[in-house]
């Protein structure tokens, strides 16, 4: 989001941060201060089981450094839900790739784009069977396909999808705050409910 806002030429970013941000004043900032690259190169977390400056290495465009980013993001925490050998975590992250993962490629089938052109923009996940439904369809089938097996209550249109989508994310977050409430499951739930706020 600080990279997005940077790009754009945004000279106060702190809107851009989810509710739950963890920054500090001083640090945003820094980040303010910042340019682009400057924020793009000191992107590290201490605790973190992936590297993060590996994972942008080649990385020029913002879509790109995004995806990069997001990869490395949802690896990171799946490695995590792996050590705490947490069965229910995982699956709740794969489902999240491929929720993301859904929407990419539908809105790239909307502008034509080859398959390969699509694999190239998406998360790679070990599940990821709708996803190959979806490239597998042509546009309009594709969303009859996401509506029917998702089960969304909304018409053949993009953008209702896509927010049914988000609002089935945000309920599976919230179904987990109450099923497990001490539970990294439920930390995580909690933070896809604040960032998918519908």
């Amino acid at each position: 989001r600080i990279l997005r806002a940077k790009k754009m030429g945004e000279e106060d970013f702190e809107d851009y941060l989810t509710p739950i941000s963890a920054l500090s004043q001083e640090e945003i900032q820094e980040m303010n201060d910042k340019t682009f690259e400057e924020i793009k190169d000191s992107i590290s977390f201490e605790d973190s089981y992936v590297d993060y400056q590996e994972r942008l290495e080649g990385t020029e465009t913002l879509a790109e450094i995004e995806t990069a980013l997001d990869q490395a993001y949802y690896d990171d925490i799946m490695r995590l839900a792996e050590k705490a050998r947490n069965q229910q975590l995982k699956d709740f992250i794969k489902e999240e790739v491929e929720y993301e993962n859904l929407k990419m490629a539908l809105r790239l089938k909307k502008y034509d784009l080859e398959n390969e052109q699509i694999k190239e923009k998406l998360l790679k996940v070990e599940n990821g069977r709708k996803v190959k439904e979806v490239l597998n369809r042509d546009f309009e089938d594709a969303l009859d396909y996401v509506i029917t097996e998702l089960g969304l209550n909304v018409e053949t249109e993009i953008e209702l999808v896509e927010h049914a989508i988000e609002v089935q994310r945000l309920n599976n977050a919230v179904r987990m705050l109450h099923t497990q409430p001490l539970s990294l499951s439920s930390i995580w739930g909690y933070i896809v409910a604040k960032i998918t706020e519908v």
